[in-house]
């Protein structure tokens, strides 16, 4: 943490700390999660891929 750090008006002031930030999802394959249930964790991974660009070039 940097003792450059500040609250003030327009919120968290500062010095910024670039790290690697890792996403790792652990998804059940088993038959249960056949059909729909598969179809909505493929869905959900695939729409919050763009975001996680997002921040990672931000």
């Amino acid at each position: 943490m940097s003792a450059n750090i500040h609250i003030d008006d327009d919120g968290i002031v500062g010095e910024t700390v670039r790290r690697t930030l890792h996403f790792i999802w652990i998804v059940d394959e088993s038959a249960s999660m056949s059909g729909q249930k598969i179809q909505a964790v493929n869905h959900a991974i695939k729409s919050v891929l763009p975001d996680i660009r997002k921040i990672e070039d931000g």
